[in-house]
């Protein structure tokens, strides 16, 4: 299909959209260009999406366009899921992964930048969704404008009527919670120790 789009400076953005079914469970969509010189705002910007899946077992996703390449899939082994997810823009590589084991009611969480493992958490969980013992993080973050990078640790636990909550950031206490849902009783306790830097 062509499409052509009049800029309010009445400059004219042309091209082709393409739909295309592959062979077996697959689909490609495409936008091509037909403008020689690339404008400086685009309606429709030069893009490539490419998509296939094989049945409870994997769906993966290919989107190439101006600024970089993601490539993200999506797989299933028994009771294990997992999201892979890899953004290539210039000379940096990013790669993000999640799992999910519903078994052993664990979870995964990691970045990694140009092979460089830059966050890395993983979640375990006692009791079930609507009867939650306790929600335990351990691991590592990167570093961000507001806390530099290190070792995290938090737990959150459930003591009858008490919620408590406990976070840990490069060994120092930042935060302490408890909260009786009888008597809406909240005692809290903060370090901010860790923003000085970045105030």
């Amino acid at each position: 299909m062509e499409y052509t789009f009049i800029h309010p400076d009445y400059t004219e953005e042309t091209g082709t959209f393409l739909l295309e079914g592959k062979s077996g469970p697959s689909i490609a969509m495409e936008v091509l260009s037909k403008n020689e010189v690339v404008l400086p705002k685009f309606v429709l910007r030069p893009f490539k999406i490419e998509a296939s899946f094989r049945p409870n077992t994997e769906f993966k996703v290919v989107y190439t366009g101006s600024y970089g390449t993601i490539d993200m899939t999506l797989s299933r082994q028994g009771q294990v899921f997992k999201l892979h997810t890899v953004y290539k823009h210039h000379e940096y590589e990013h790669a993000y992964d999640v799992e999910i084991n519903v078994a052993e009611k664990k979870m995964l969480v990691a970045h990694t930048e140009n092979g460089e493992e830059r966050t890395h958490l993983d979640f375990v969980l006692e009791g079930k969704m609507m009867d939650l013992k306790m929600l335990k993080m351990q691991g590592k973050v990167q570093a961000t404008r507001w806390f530099e990078a290190g070792p995290v640790e938090s737990t959150f636990m459930v003591k009858g009527n008490n919620y408590e909550l406990n976070i840990a950031h490069n060994n120092k206490e930042i935060m302490k919670t408890k909260i009786n849902i009888q008597s809406f009783k909240l005692k809290a306790k903060m370090n901010l120790d860790f923003t000085e830097q970045f105030k």
